[in-house]
């Protein structure tokens, strides 16, 4: 399933523009249908998860730029 490869991606990043990189490949994916309810709220949580690893990293003194 496309969520757990996300999942195995964020385990292994290692800097903000890998986790720029997971957002861009969810975003055009062809593996989830966006039109449907369930397809969107993929997306949503998939990008929740990318933004609060992000977050891990800018607290640990990363800068975001």
């Amino acid at each position: 399933m496309y969520k757990d490869k996300i999942i195995k991606a964020l385990a292994i990043v290692k800097t903000i523009a890998d986790i720029e990189y997971l957002e861009s490949k969810i975003m055009s994916t062809s593996q989830i249908n966006r039109r449907t309810i369930a397809g969107r709220a993929l997306t949503e949580e998939l990008l929740a998860l990318t933004n609060k690893k992000a977050r891990e990293f800018i607290n640990n003194g990363e800068q975001p730029f």
